[in-house]
């Protein structure tokens, strides 16, 4: 059977996250490849790039969330987490950094990014990853629905 790797956002602590991996993961193998999302999990330290004010911002929106007990970031975690187990399809091995990816890179017939805004250089700051630049040479490359999420 011909097979796929899907390299998106499938770590991030965002239901619409999860569920368009869920749904790209299953259009594909629907299609009859076999499938596995790429278990990328790039460590990226965003604080070091906030400003003050959006530091404080976040800060002040959580003290507010807690007072009025809308906290829920560990139970929001738990479920995200038993998605991932129960529902993704996972690549053997996880990579942390585009360098791991390069040097073992996953082995599949063809790679595809996306969806959504897998290009925003906000969110993912220009990750070459995410442009498949790990992909063998010879192997199909293919977008899905990838957006910069940016307007000019």
């Amino acid at each position: 059977m011909r097979s796929v790797g899907i390299i998106t956002f499938h770590y991030a602590l965002n239901y619409g996250a999860l569920l368009q991996s869920y749904a790209l993961q299953k259009a594909i193998a629907a299609l009859g490849y076999d499938i596995a999302i790429i278990d990328y999990r790039p460590t990226w330290d965003r604080s070091s790039e906030w400003s003050l004010l959006q530091r404080v911002e976040w800060r002040s929106r959580q003290v507010v969330k807690r007072a009025l007990g809308l906290t829920g970031h560990q139970e929001r975690q738990r479920k995200a987490e038993r998605f991932r187990r129960e529902r993704l399809r996972l690549s053997s091995e996880t990579y942390l950094d585009a360098a791991s990816l390069h040097r073992k890179p996953p082995v599949f017939e063809a790679y595809v990014v996306g969806s959504d805004q897998v290009w925003n250089p906000l969110i993912q700051r220009s990750d070459p990853a995410y442009f498949l630049d790990f992909a063998p040479p010879g192997k199909k490359r293919i977008s899905y629905a990838a957006s910069f999420g940016l307007s000019v």
